[in-house]
């Protein structure tokens, strides 16, 4: 996190190096959804035990933290296909690859596509770790099948019946490997949109899956026990609902359908990509909702001097839609806000949490500043992090001639940013949490929350005294109209009579009867 053109974006691909860590560019919706989920929480628990939430004793922090642990097992199940997606990509384009930047870091060859087969018998069962398995015609997955798997196809092999057994000879672990299998079910017809799927390994449950026609990778971790002697590792996929496409009507085949595997591979921890990290610098703004959604998350403060962010906004059109801002009064308000907010966290959260890094550090002594950001992630130090900063990435093109001198800028907002970047690049980040900072940090998600949660109903009862106060008035209006008529009608008859007191007079004068 931080001001963008901070670094974010060259810091996470350096990150993503690391064989236990996935980079995740800009992801921009995670923080907005966080706080959208404390607005679902308000309003299904508006109405006290009258409200579903309520009525369960859902807490807040848990509803958010239970999403949050989707998204993050979301998240690491997609890395076969994001790989995947990345790799074609790159073949459209040669010019956009280079060594430095890789998502998987295996030195077997994990994650490679066009990774041949194991050379060895069809008759052995031994099975390297990230070593990939593929289940189409010609790639040698029918040495590690032992029952209720059906011919194997030009992609994949079916699973027949209700369980499918591998076994897979292991030299043996000190870490808990995971399980990555991609998977897709026989969905036909509506009746059967997906399969469930339970997952054994050595005859202990590891997961439950839901998988449907589309194939994604589905992950487990095997716990080390099961991997940490040299032997037999027994595989099973359980499918409970199994069907015959004849019995759905859609062909003659009578075989008792489970899923169809693509591929299978067991990695090693060392390059399991267990957590993720994503670089939008936007998210300073959302971090107190982050932190609800992933209880356990970190978070690094990339710094740079005012000064060069302001010129690099100015000049930064990455995606051919314009500066990120109009004018560099804005660029100034957009460092000083997201500085501000990580500032912030720093003192609500303290190091334990927030890891404050220097673009500088980053850029003049490379090795030192992502030992140091390791370390806090209690993630060892691998020199693959070092090889994307080969490569200058999303640069600005500054020209050295350009001076962001606007007339038009408020010279006292120039002034606060100056100084604060000046007291950022010389002042160490505070060594304890602050219970006050985060409480107010608190307080704040929280008037946000309820601003948004009840301004659709605010906005209702303002509009019900609207059309109230209209009624009103229109109600007025009809009884001012009412006495209008009212009255023209008094001046009516009072005219009649005055039209006829002169003929009257006229006649009385006539006939000697006028009043003396």
């Amino acid at each position: 996190m931080g001001s963008p053109r901070s670094g974010t974006s060259i810091l996470t691909w350096c990150l993503g190096q690391h064989p236990n860590i996935l980079m995740q560019e800009e992801s921009s919706w995670i923080g907005p959804f966080a706080v959208n989920l404390a607005i679902g929480h308000e309003i299904g628990s508006a109405r006290g035990e009258h409200s579903q939430l309520s009525a369960l004793d859902i807490r807040r922090d848990d509803f958010m933290a239970h999403f949050g642990k989707s998204i993050n097992d979301l998240i690491l199940s997609h890395r076969r296909q994001f790989e995947i997606n990345l790799r074609s990509t790159a073949l459209q384009d040669s010019s956009q690859v280079h060594e430095g930047f890789q998502i998987a870091r295996s030195l077997s060859g994990y994650g490679r596509e066009d990774s041949p087969p194991p050379q060895s018998s069809r008759s052995s069962s031994s099975y390297a770790f990230d070593d990939v398995i593929k289940f189409g015609v010609g790639a040698g997955s029918e040495r590690f099948r032992r029952e209720g798997w059906s011919y194997t196809e030009q992609q994949f092999t079916w699973t027949i019946g209700q369980s499918a057994k591998l076994v897979f000879s292991i030299p043996g672990s000190d870490q808990s490997p995971t399980l990555h299998v991609r998977l897709a079910a026989f969905t036909k017809v509506p009746e059967v949109p997906w399969q469930p799927v339970k997952v054994y390994v050595s005859g202990q449950k590891l997961a439950d899956w839901t998988v449907s026609a589309d194939a994604e990778e589905f992950t487990a971790v095997i716990p080390v026990e099961l991997v940490k002697s040299p032997g037999d590792l027994k595989v099973e996929l359980e499918t409970p609902k199994a069907i015959s496409p004849k019995s759905m009507g859609v062909s003659a085949d009578e075989r008792l359908l489970g899923v169809c595997c693509y591929e299978l591979s067991i990695t090693k921890q060392s390059d399991s990509k267990s957590r993720w990290v994503d670089g939008t610098p936007e998210y300073s703004l959302y971090i107190c909702g982050l932190r609800k959604l992933f209880p356990g998350a970190l978070f690094i403060h990339i710094v740079r001097d005012v000064d060069s962010v302001v010129r690099s906004l100015l000049n930064f059109d990455g995606l051919g839609e314009g500066s990120l801002v109009a004018n560099e009064q804005q660029a100034y308000e957009y460092w000083l806000r997201t500085v501000n907010a990580c500032l912030e966290a720093e003192r609500a959260y303290g190091r334990q949490i927030v890891h404050r890094l220097q673009y500088s550090d980053l850029i003049n002594n490379p090795e030192s500043a992502l030992r140091s950001v390791l370390k806090f992630l209690g993630e060892r130090y691998v020199p693959a992090c070092l090889e994307p900063l080969q490569l200058r990435i999303n640069s600005s093109n500054v020209p050295a001639s350009f001076h962001a001198s606007d007339p038009q800028t408020d010279p006292s907002l120039v002034e606060q940013a100056m100084r604060l970047s000046t007291e950022v690049e010389k002042t160490p980040q505070p060594l304890e949490a602050s219970p006050a900072v985060s409480d107010a940090m608190e307080a704040a998600f929280n008037a946000r929350v309820q601003f948004v949660a009840t301004l659709a109903s605010e906005y209702r009862r303002a509009q019900k005294e609207n059309v109230e106060r209209i009624d009103r008035k229109e109600s007025r209006i009809l009884r001012l109209k009412e006495d209008v008529k009212t009255k023209d009608l008094v001046i009516l008859s009072l005219q009649k009579k005055l039209s006829r007191r002169p003929v009257e007079i006229l006649k009385r004068i006539l006939s000697g009867k006028s009043r003396r």
